[in-house]
């Protein structure tokens, strides 16, 4: 028969065991309202983005091309078209990029072992201490260590000269486009002018 001592102990289990559980039911949709605002800054991030691309077909008009008279012209013109284009050539970047993935096999292996091995730390560890022969790694380590095992990848994928030829391309591409554009300001006349 249990005692008026041991029924207060379990009511006690019982209250404790009901906080935890709506402890945890808080942090749930604490997690779950975070996620949620992420995704959807995400979202406003990305149709900010699309709705700042100019049009392509105006971004290569021909009509638009010239040389600049003199430096000062370079100077504000880069100024000017690369605040104009900013998405265009942020586009042709990430184009430019999945192009050099694409194309060699060994960089995509690198990374999909790289994506892999933080997907296992993410899911499997979830931020806990893991052994592995015998030593005990938090999460930063972890970390270091798929990058430790995915350098060798990368190193004979060539990822080094991939990153500089593609930060060479990107510049001249820029440089170029910027430079040998009108930009708005000398398209458009001065307010108060009339076109002849």
């Amino acid at each position: 028969m249990p005692t008026i001592l041991d029924t207060d102990v379990n009511e006690n289990e019982d209250l404790e065991g009901k906080q935890t559980g709506v402890h945890v039911g808080k942090k749930r949709q604490m997690k779950s309202a975070k996620v949620e605002e992420i995704k959807s800054e995400k979202r406003e991030w990305l149709s900010a983005a699309w709705k700042g691309v100019k049009p392509w077909s105006a971004f290569v008009t021909c009509n638009k091309f010239s040389k600049p008279q003199s430096i000062s012209d370079v100077g504000k013109r880069l100024v000017t078209n690369i605040r104009f284009y900013w998405w265009n050539y942020i586009f042709i970047t990430l184009f430019l990029m999945i192009f050099c993935i694409i194309t060699s096999p060994m960089l995509l292996l690198a990374l999909c072992a790289t994506a892999a091995g933080c997907y296992w730390i993410n899911t499997r560890c979830k931020g806990e201490k893991t052994k592995f022969c015998g030593h005990e790694f938090d999460k930063t380590e972890q970390y270091g260590l798929v990058c430790l095992i995915t350098l060798p990848l990368y190193i004979f994928a060539s990822a080094g000269s991939t990153i500089f030829w593609l930060t060479g391309l990107v510049a001249f591409i820029v440089f170029f486009h910027a430079t040998f554009t009108l930009s708005e300001d000398e398209i458009l006349p001065p307010p108060g002018t009339e076109m002849v």
